[in-house]
């Protein structure tokens, strides 16, 4: 067994130099790396006031996303869908999806992907590397 919070589990601070991650804060709790895991991979990330994460998928890997703190738009391959304080939504592998803080308050969410240990086992892809002549509706403030 190992405990893992923030003081001892760095910031990602690779993760938010992506373009569709500007703004972001995030921290692999449990990882290959970090851990040993082999097919669980956690994240918590803290999404500032009106910060989006752009649209992107991941091929091989499911994810549910749980709002600890705040509300906000997430976006998937359909309508936008406003997630509050204590809600989960779950992402199929394979789904285009991404968030939108809308608020003037910080968001925190925790998030835990099946079946993966690494971003780079889910296979993490961004919308604007498969589309680069199609804009990302994360951009356009899509749900205000």
């Amino acid at each position: 067994m190992e405990l893992r919070n923030l003081e001892n589990t760095p910031e990602d601070l690779k993760m938010v130099e992506r373009p569709e991650m500007v703004g972001m804060h995030v921290w692999w709790m449990v990882s290959k790396a970090n851990t040993g895991s082999e097919k669980i991979l956690f994240d918590t990330a803290i999404f500032p006031a009106h910060v989006n994460h752009g649209l992107h998928r991941h091929p091989n890997a499911e994810e549910i996303c749980y709002l600890v703190k705040g509300s906000g738009y997430h976006l998937s391959e359909g309508e936008p869908v406003l997630q509050q304080e204590g809600e989960v939504v779950y992402i199929p592998a394979n789904e285009w999806h991404g968030f939108h803080n809308h608020t003037d308050e910080p968001v925190h969410m925790v998030s835990a992907w099946g079946g993966v240990s690494s971003i780079a086992e889910a296979g993490y892809e961004e919308w604007s590397d498969v589309f680069p002549d199609v804009p990302d509706v994360s951009k356009t403030g899509a749900g205000e």
